[in-house]
């Protein structure tokens, strides 16, 4: 099967069973429904989980006051700001959500835009992909 919006030639491997009795951990790529749109498919990486407090400065992610290591990034990308994340603002995490995050950040529709991600929302654990696995335009 392949996700809306992934590129044709795209093959992935999801679990649908992964988080039946366990909780995403940082780094899970996570499948997801968009919270803005039900019929929109997403695969994004999960940087902070529910009561974490997360901030983004000088263009990286703090959690819990430390700088957090994303040994996935390349070297020099960017963290930006978004709206729902301005520059400096921390936020916590709530209860039963997740802060997730595409690994082109310049180029990623994410939790630093629409906010939190419901667990209701995540589908399935994403296995193995290949190219740009978490972005979708």
């Amino acid at each position: 099967a392949m996700l809306s919006g992934y590129k044709d030639g795209q093959i992935y491997r999801a679990d649908e069973k992964a988080y039946k009795d366990q909780s995403p951990q940082r780094n899970d790529v996570v499948v997801f429904k968009s919270t803005k749109d039900p019929n929109t498919i997403f695969a994004k990486r999960v940087v902070g989980l529910p009561r974490e407090t997360l901030e983004i400065k000088g263009g990286k992610v703090y959690i819990n006051d430390k700088l957090l290591e994303e040994t996935y990034l390349d070297k020099d990308i960017y963290t930006g700001p978004e709206t729902f994340l301005p520059e400096g603002k921390k936020v916590v995490i709530l209860e039963n959500t997740y802060f997730v995050m595409g690994d082109n950040r310049p180029h990623s529709s994410d939790s630093r835009e629409w906010g939190f991600l419901p667990k209701e929302n995540i589908t399935a654990k994403l296995l193995e992909c290949f190219t740009n696995c978490t972005e979708t335009k």
